[in-house]
């Protein structure tokens, strides 16, 4: 059961604090963090993290006293529907990291979505589509024409469909051919 903890980040232009509003105590971030974004909705719901970007334009996670969650520092951090798992940017690839520095899913991918139960993944103008728990559900089956190729996807009665066109298409020619794959039930809750 976690405590409501409320926060307050303090900015001038020399350095950043944060405020915790239940005790008054102010951590000041180290001074090669230039920008601080909240993980969540907003700074004062119970968020576990921010996202600091650095004087370098990388970005580390911190917590809510300043102390770095992540062995490393990454080009990009972004949120994932599961509260203490982030997808990573390193060398222009994609993966997805724990809150603990867990790799999940390893820094190779051109994008990763999570889309309700299921991770889609984009690698060498492939799809392949991973569970919750990051079982491999489809390899590199789909297959998109070309760099410029893109997808759709949209989930129905817990089935993922996925739909491949080319970068420049109208949505009123999208026929049942371009449909690519059925992913009936295949997930657990």
């Amino acid at each position: 059961n976690e405590e409501n903890v409320n926060y307050f980040i303090l900015y001038d232009y020399k350095t950043i604090e944060i405020l915790d509003l239940n005790t008054n105590e102010i951590s000041i971030l180290k001074s090669n963090i230039k920008e601080l974004t909240s993980i969540k909705d907003g700074i004062t719901n119970n968020n576990k993290y921010l996202t600091a970007k650095q004087t370098d334009n990388t970005y580390t996670l911190i917590n809510y006293i300043g102390i770095d969650v992540l062995d490393k520092v990454y080009q990009e951090i972004k949120t994932t529907q599961k509260e203490d798992t982030f997808i990573i940017k390193e060398n222009n690839k994609y993966g997805v990291i724990t809150d603990q520095n867990e790799i999940k899913l390893n820094v190779e991918f051109d994008n990763i979505k999570f889309i309700g139960k299921f991770i889609i993944t984009k690698k060498d103008n492939k799809i392949s589509i991973y569970d919750n728990n990051y079982n491999l559900i489809e390899d590199s089956t789909i297959e998109l024409e070309n760099s410029e190729s893109t997808y759709s996807y949209q989930i129905i009665n817990n089935d993922l469909y996925i739909t491949t066109y080319p970068y420049e298409y109208n949505i009123d020619e999208v026929t049942e051919e371009q449909l690519k794959i059925i992913v009936e039930n295949t997930v657990t809750e």
